[in-house]
């Protein structure tokens, strides 16, 4: 039975946070110590409820904006400011050695 207070966690076993409310269609997962943010998931997401741990396995969602490093990055993105500035870099690196100038047409 899912219910307040049970932990979130992916299939690879990733937390996202703890269910803070539990609607007809939805529920509404808390992550967060002191910034506490709230998003709802429908639950359809829900893979599997372990009672014995008190958590609940879910597919992976995605996060509300604030929470993201990049629009387009699902759930599991960077938890911290220095990891995602790292993948930015990543990113831009990526994209500038797979850049061709014989391409452009501009």
């Amino acid at each position: 039975m899912i219910r307040e207070g049970m932990i979130v966690r992916t299939p690879d076993g990733e937390r996202v946070g703890r269910i803070a409310s539990v609607g007809a269609d939805d529920f509404v997962i808390e992550r967060g110590h002191v910034f506490k943010h709230r998003f709802r998931a429908p639950l359809e997401h829900v893979i599997a409820v372990d009672d014995e741990k008190d958590e609940l396995i879910c597919r992976p969602l995605e996060l509300p904006e604030q929470d993201r490093a990049f629009m387009e990055m699902p759930f599991g993105s960077p938890e911290t400011p220095d990891e995602m500035e790292n993948r930015r870099r990543e990113a831009n690196m990526a994209e500038e050695l797979l850049h061709d100038p014989h391409l452009d047409r501009s």
